[in-house]
Formats: structure tokens, C-alpha cells, sequence
């Protein structure tokens, strides 16, 4: 359990201090929770994704350092963003009160 709250304390100080910086038009608190919520949910699909990703790469390069950069590179990393992405797709950007 402290390795969790470990792990949120971080993410929920950056998400403190970007929707302050929202001087004018901040955001409902309902819809960033939300969102954040569904980022992490999606940590679920990125986890079979990056699973598949790797074993393709392992399988065509072997298990090396350099197959282990290109899976750092062109699987781990597009995927946890385009993960996180859809779900700001998903709900925060269909919103008429998320205006950035």
C-alpha cells in the first residue's frame, strides 16, 4: 500500500499544480479526476500492447541491449503516450468546459 501511495503522490502533485496554473477558466474537478482515473485504467491496455510489442521486437532482434532500446523507443514509450492520450480523447476532450 505505501508503494502505491508512493507511486499516485507524484502524479497527483503535478496535477495540482497544472490545473492552478489554470488562472482563468480552471476546470471542473470532476473532469481532471476523471481523466486521470481513466490514464491510469488505460495502463492496463498499454500493459498487453508493450507485452506484444516486445515480444515481436525479441523475436525479430533477439534479447540484447540493442533490442531492448529499440523496445524502449519504439514500443514502451508510443504506447504508454498514445494510451494516455485516448483516454483524455475518451472523455476530458469531449467536454465543453476543457477549452485547452
Amino acid at each position: 500500500m505505501k508503494t502505491l501511495a508512493l507511486s499516485v503522490l507524484p502524479c497527483a502533485i503535478w496535477l495540482a499544480w497544472f490545473w492552478f496554473q489554470d488562472w482563468y477558466d480552471r476546470e471542473p474537478w470532476r473532469t481532471v479526476i476523471l481523466t486521470f482515473l481513466l490514464g491510469a485504467a488505460a495502463t492496463v491496455a498499454a500493459l498487453v500492447f508493450n507485452t506484444m510489442g516486445t515480444l515481436v521486437v525479441s523475436s525479430v532482434f533477439g534479447v540484447n541491449p540493442f533490442s531492448q532500446i529499440l523496445v524502449l523507443f519504439l514500443v514502451i514509450g508510443p504506447v504508454e503516450e498514445a494510451v494516455k492520450m485516448a483516454a483524455v480523447l475518451a472523455h476530458a476532450y469531449r467536454r465543453p468546459e476543457f477549452n485547452e
